[in-house]
């Protein structure tokens, strides 16, 4: 019910405190990386950064964990929301940005390294090394933005 609700979700599982199966019966197996934020989630009680998991194969999502918490005079996680998200969101998101005088990335940050989640413009190969990058606020990611050098502005 909920996954038809949200337009670009893959899937939507709500999981037990301490699952620890990588097999829920729906969609494909959890990777490491989604147990680890399900644990994250059950131990501080907070939503999760969202990152993209399974990078550049057939299952690549944005996951997020969010924990259940029941109420009363002493809150406790009951369990976690993990949903996964289509990449698309990214896409879509970075392909309304209309701009002829320059590329966009948006890139995950993973032990000091920069994965290119996606783009729009140009290769980031290529890329002059003093481009601007601005971290996302809670999450992984950064937008990088590279301005052309070969752009006349007229005034």
């Amino acid at each position: 019910m909920l996954q038809q609700q949200l337009q670009y979700a893959k899937y939507v599982r709500l999981l037990p405190v301490e699952w620890n199966d990588q097999k829920t019966g729906v969609g494909p197996k959890l990777s490491f990386a989604s147990l680890s934020m399900l644990r994250d989630a059950e131990k501080t009680g907070r939503v999760t950064l969202a990152e993209v998991h399974q990078f550049k194969t057939k299952h690549q999502h944005i996951a997020i964990a969010a924990p259940v918490i029941k109420g009363g005079e002493k809150p406790q996680v009951v369990g976690v929301i993990l949903l996964s998200l289509s990449i698309d969101v990214l896409n879509k998101a970075i392909s309304a940005v209309t701009t002829r005088a320059g590329d966009i990335y948006v890139e995950q940050l993973v032990d000091g390294q920069s994965l290119l989640l996606v783009s729009h413009g140009g290769s980031r190969k290529g890329a002059d090394s003093s481009m601007d990058n601005i971290r996302v606020p809670n999450s992984i990611w950064s937008v990088a933005y590279a301005a052309k050098r070969d752009i006349c502005w007229l005034e």
